[in-house]
């Protein structure tokens, strides 16, 4: 197993920059990276990532470390948004970065839900409002933006709108498969600890390396748990336990099992919406495809059998008889 064969290293050059990016690395993680450089038994021939060299080992390792470190460090986070203050985007300094992403997930899901009722309600309009509806656009928007102008464009209009809501949705699925945030709370057991991000990339980057999948960490007996606690005997939990400690060495070795218990549900439910999205994206096309449907002709039929009920409901003509009405 060669690891050069499966990371890309070749973007860490020239020498020069290498050398000073491996400098500033090491201000950072050195105990860190010589801990798992141990774990790994790298330069033995008992090497669980094969023949590398430590510097190759702490390029690889420096994706997870320094992009989990400013994720999690506020005030890199806060400057990081003083840096986009500058463009005229908004700020949010007392949130998190990850509750940033959970905020903007359910607005997504709002925006969805909200944009779907817009679609199935505005379809309901009669003519005459339909006609006011299209002059109206025509006459306040943007120029560049697709006028309708009769009442064909009308509902083109309206497929236009309901594909808006397929991209939100589309967005919404996406950032959580990238980030894996969700909106959903767990429904029993203790809160996700707030390492599950990192658990969940340092676990797939222990598998990368060692072609060995990541276990679910055993748990301490009620004997054991009086002494003092032993180093975890999986090596990836180890592997991943030091991994969270070089962004937060304040994490204990329970805390770091729990982020991993947390991980692998995670795991299980991304694959689980990967194989959902495909049925969800047919669902939204086909919500578009009966759009496309409503041919002016079907429309008109539609708003006729429409007009007909609102006329039998109609208290002035209630008391007449169908002849009357008829005649009318």
């Amino acid at each position: 197993m060669d690891i050069r064969n499966r990371f890309d290293l070749s973007r860490f050059k020239p020498a020069e920059w290498r050398a000073e990016y491996l400098r500033k690395l090491d201000e950072s993680f050195a105990p860190s990276l010589d801990q798992i450089w141990e774990l790994l038994k790298g330069g033995t021939e008992n090497s669980l990532v094969g023949d590398v060299t430590r510097e190759e080992l702490a390029l690889v390792l420096s994706e997870v470390l320094i992009r989990n470190q400013r994720r999690y460090d506020k005030h890199f986070f806060q400057q990081h948004q003083e840096d986009m203050k500058e463009h005229g985007l908004p700020m949010h300094p007392e949130w998190p970065y990850f509750e940033v992403i959970k905020h903007a997930l359910f607005a997504a899901e709002r925006s969805s839900q909200e944009l779907t009722n817009l679609v199935e309600t505005i379809w309901l309009l009669d003519l005459d409002h339909i006609t006011q509806f299209i002059r109206l656009v025509d006459e306040i928007s943007i120029e560049q933006l697709q006028k309708p102008s009769s009442e064909g464009d009308f509902m083109k209009y309206l497929q236009k709108i309901a594909r808006v809501q397929q991209d939100i949705d589309v967005c919404r699925i996406a950032l959580t498969l990238a980030t894996g945030q969700t909106t959903q709370k767990p429904h029993k057991g203790r809160p996700m600890s707030e390492y599950s991000t990192v658990a969940f990339e340092a676990g797939e980057l222990w598998e990368r390396l060692t072609d060995r999948p990541v276990v679910t960490p055993k748990s301490i007996s009620s004997r054991t748990a009086r002494r003092p606690r032993p180093e975890s005997p999986q090596l990836s939990t180890q592997f991943i336990h030091l991994i969270v400690s070089a962004i937060d060495p304040t994490n204990k070795l329970r805390e770091t099992r729990s982020a991993i218990r947390n991980a692998l549900s995670m795991r299980k439910s991304m694959q689980k919406l990967r194989e959902d999205v495909r049925w969800q994206s047919g669902d939204l096309t086909e919500r578009v495809r009966r759009l496309a449907e409503l041919t002016p002709d079907k429309c008109a039929r539609r708003r006729k059998r429409t007009s007909a009920r609102q006329r039998r409901n109609d208290p002035a003509v209630l008391g007449q008889s169908k002849e009357e009405q008829t005649e009318e």
